[in-house]
């Protein structure tokens, strides 16, 4: 997973970084080798977005990176909101075409998506606000109080899932500003 994504992030963000246009004008079929050479930057793109839809079917949180590959894209693009949504939408329909292609041709579908709750079932001190809540509902129950893990759980899961919303997005708005 990780591999695939850091390839594709790697690919993407190299043909968004040429200095050549992302499609050559005027627009016709290649014929030589040169011509094959100006579509290289949108090759590139493309390549890097399959890259990083296919991790994603690993598992799901590294089309994150598409984020920031889009955000880089909006950049390029000129930073204002179209854009960005300029970036988004076409990134957005090259991931959910190969997410539905993997998806067809493993026959596996679109079922995954009904487990995706399924790690918050497990209890790992290996996360920060699950740690939190571990311990605070242990002192609770030191103190006397009762158990109120499971209710400390949902508090510090939120608080995490916040902050990293913000962390996230402060993130993205600092790609967009280069």
């Amino acid at each position: 997973m990780l591999g695939l994504m850091l390839a594709g992030t790697e690919f993407a963000m190299r043909g968004i970084d040429s200095g050549q246009p992302l499609i050559p004008r005027p627009l016709n079929w290649p014929r030589h080798r040169e011509d094959w050479a100006r579509w290289w930057p949108m090759t590139m793109l493309l390549t890097g977005t399959v890259l990083i839809a296919m991790s994603s079917q690993i598992k799901l949180p590294s089309l994150l990176a598409l984020g920031f590959v889009a955000m880089a894209l909006a950049r390029r693009l000129g930073g204002t909101v179209k854009a960005f949504f300029q970036a988004c939408v076409p990134l957005g329909v090259v991931a959910l075409a190969v997410m539905a292609l993997i998806g067809w041709a493993s026959g596996l579908g679109f079922g995954w998506l009904f487990t995706l709750g399924t790690a918050n079932v497990v209890r790992s001190w290996m996360s920060p606000p699950t740690l939190v809540a571990l311990g605070t509902g242990q002192v609770g129950i030191l103190l006397g109080l009762g158990d109120h893990t499971t209710a400390v759980l949902g508090l510090t899961r939120g608080i995490g899932v916040f902050v990293i919303g913000v962390l996230v997005t402060w993130l993205l708005l600092s790609v967009l500003r280069g």
